[in-house]
């Protein structure tokens, strides 16, 4: 049984003040102790919400607001490498900060469209998550070849890693950015925060697994009468006005 003080929360954003205040607030209501480090990628400043355990941090556009064009990247095939370089390891620095901050064993990745309904059940596994995505075949032999873990598919949003492997990870990336932008001429997308981070684990051979507790609501239409604690893609808190919008497009479920 693992204590609450052993979870703490990354939590990036933008400009869903709405979503992000009640977000914070689900999590607060369960783990009123818990350490919380939030980036807001060129969004508002959420410097208000600090307090002794919470740090909010208004960080320039360089993360979530470049990789989220991704697709129309692939569509065009031009690939900013350098950015995507650049917004690859500016996310992995901030993760690095969140991780110092809170000094907790594992850490909870939250977005404004993740939210928290019951106590997690924290499993001694390095990053667990949602597995809706396969690795392209090219990307999953690079494992393999590198000596890590077939893990398959990718998509932490809404993942709960442990610190200490993130650390490990990051600490010999940090000497070695090259190997990045090896990553990024196999599969540019790796740039994205989900991807990048399941990539990175399985190069280092740590496992990915699917987490019970999660439940999307895109991928599970029946996600009000479930059980789940942790909600992935929960979008009634969006709203469109006061200037607020998001880098993950206001949606309904």
């Amino acid at each position: 049984m693992f204590k609450d003080e052993e979870l703490g929360v990354f939590f990036i954003c933008f400009k869903e003040k709405t979503a992000i205040e009640r977000s914070i607030g689900s999590f607060r209501k369960l783990y009123p102790n818990s350490p919380i480090y939030l980036s807001s990628d060129g969004g508002f400043d959420y410097s208000y919400l600090n307090d002794e355990i919470t740090h909010c941090v208004l960080d320039k556009d360089q993360t979530v607001g470049i990789t989220k064009d991704i697709e129309k990247m692939i569509q065009t095939g031009q690939f900013p490498i350098l950015n995507l370089f650049m917004a690859a390891t500016q996310y992995l620095q901030r993760l690095e900060n969140a991780v110092r901050y809170c000094n907790t064993r594992y850490i909870l990745l939250m977005e404004p469209d993740v939210f928290v309904r019951g106590k997690l059940n924290l499993l001694d596994i390095p990053l667990v998550g949602p597995k809706p995505n396969q690795m392209p075949d090219i990307v999953r032999r690079y494992i393999l070849d590198c000596g890590g873990k077939d893990n398959v598919a990718w998509g932490a949003a809404a993942g709960v890693m442990q610190s200490e492997a993130f650390l490990k990870i990051f600490d010999d990336l940090k000497k070695n950015q090259y190997k990045i932008l090896e990553w990024l001429l196999i599969d540019p997308r790796i740039a994205c925060y989900d991807y990048l981070l399941t990539f990175m684990f399985s190069v280092y051979g740590f496992s990915y697994e699917e987490n019970p507790d999660l439940i999307e609501c895109n991928r599970n239409l029946n996600w009000k009468n479930t059980h789940h604690p942790l909600i992935h893609q929960y979008y009634e808190n969006y709203i469109s006005q006061n200037g607020e919008t998001g880098k993950h497009h206001e949606k309904t479920t």
